[in-house]
Formats: C-alpha cells, structure tokens, sequence
C-alpha cells in the first residue's frame, strides 16, 4: 500500500512542479523532465492501472477509502501520540516568546493567545474506523459491483446536501466542520486556514517515512513534527497573522 501510495504522490508532484517549471528550468533541462515524467505516466497508465482506479476512488469516495486505510495501515495509537506532540510544540512555541527582545509584553501575549485557540484536525475525524458510521454516509449511493460508468455517474451525482447532513456523526466532534471537503486518503500536506484559525494535517503524515510509533520520538518530531511546526508559522506570516 505504501508503495503505491507513494507513486501517486509522485506523480503530484510532477504535476504541481511543472506548473512553475516554465520559470526554473531552461528548455532543456524542462525537457528531460517531461520525458521523465512522461515515462512514469505511461508506467501507471499501461502497467499499474489499478492505481489509477485507488486514485479516482479516493477523491470520489475520500472517506470509505481512508477508513480502510486507518484500520488496515495505521497503528492505534498513532493519533494519540501525534496529538501529544502536537501540544508539546505548541508549548515549546509560547515558551520561546519569552527570549524574543524585540517582542513586547503586549505582542507575546497576542501570539500566545492566538497559538492556544487555534484548533487541530489531524489525519481523520474520530469514528472513522467504524464501518457503521461510514456506511451511514453513504447508504443512499448504491454502487453497482460491475458497472464502473453506472457508478461514476451514481457518485457524481450523489447528493452534496445529503452527504454533508450524514456527516454530523463526525462534526459535533469537530466543531461541525465538513471533514468530506478536506479528507485525503493518502495526502502528505498540511494547511494553516487564516479565516478559522484551524491547521489541518493529512492522514499520510501519519504513514512510515514520516511518522511511526516505533521510530525514536526525535525521529518523528524531525518529519511529522516538522510538519506541524511548518503550519504554526503560517498562522503568524504575512497572510495568516491578518
């Protein structure tokens, strides 16, 4: 699962680079990119198909696929330990506002107010792992097993206000924000949003390479916890201080 998700991910970020590619490359070095590029798509295109079908499943489908993937990949107690982390670098933030000169009395404590009321939402809403719960969902889709048009337009049409109303099973936990439009199976990315004062981290944060129980707590503190520390910042840079 790891090694596909990975090869997906990849090919994001072919994507995304290639939208600057125009100001950081010259012509040939964007060349030998794309062709780079190119043969990893006909890779997944004409040998690996099924990992197209994970993808277009998950952005359809975003929540049935990472509950699987939280019950089949992700240990117990990964959230847990995450979350503690999470609070130890927020405190070890507001701790060293106290060896800032040139930050007054005044400012400390705005900074410090603001880091303490910003909310988390790491990696999956609680309850996910419940087959029930997610069933719920989705009980009104009724997907046909061989039948992958019928399906699609099934899932495209299946209705926004139908689904965000199910999704209250997971909100009263989560401020009643809508976890569908945010959800990414197999993202590795995180989010400082200004407007709510909220940092939302993916849930392939919390797959090896990056995080992992077992590793040492420096370890994850040097990937996951980087990561987190990364979205605090934004709350205070030239967009997300406003």
């Amino acid at each position: 699962m790891t090694r596909k998700m990975i090869e997906i991910v990849l090919l994001q970020i072919f994507d995304s680079f290639f939208a600057e590619s125009n100001q950081v490359l010259s012509s040939a070095a964007e060349e030998k990119a794309r062709l780079y590029y190119k043969s990893c798509v006909n890779y997944i295109n004409k040998k690996e198909n099924w990992i197209k079908c994970l993808a277009e499943t998950s952005a359809y489908l975003p929540i049935p696929v990472l509950s699987i993937i939280v019950r089949e990949a992700m240990h117990p107690s990964s959230l847990d330990i995450a979350n503690e982390m999470k609070k130890n670098i927020q405190l070890a933030f507001t701790d060293n506002l106290k060896t800032l000169t040139w930050l007054d009395n005044d400012g400390a404590q705005w900074v410090k107010e603001k880091v303490e009321a910003i909310k988390y939402f790491i990696a999956y809403p609680d309850g996910i792992s419940n087959p029930e719960k997610v069933y719920e969902i989705y009980a009104g889709l009724g997907l046909l097993e061989d039948d992958y048009k019928e399906n699609r337009r099934r899932v495209m049409s299946f209705s926004n206000d139908s689904r965000n109303k199910t999704l209250e099973i997971f909100s009263d936990l989560h401020n009643n924000t809508n976890w569908a439009q945010n959800i990414s199976p197999y993202g590795k990315n995180g989010l400082y949003k200004r407007c709510n004062n909220q940092i939302w981290i993916q849930a392939g944060n919390l797959q090896k390479y990056d995080f992992n129980p077992d590793f040492p707590r420096w370890v994850n503190y040097a990937r996951f916890g980087f990561t987190i520390a990364h979205e605090l910042v934004h709350a205070f840079d030239d967009i997300g201080r406003k």
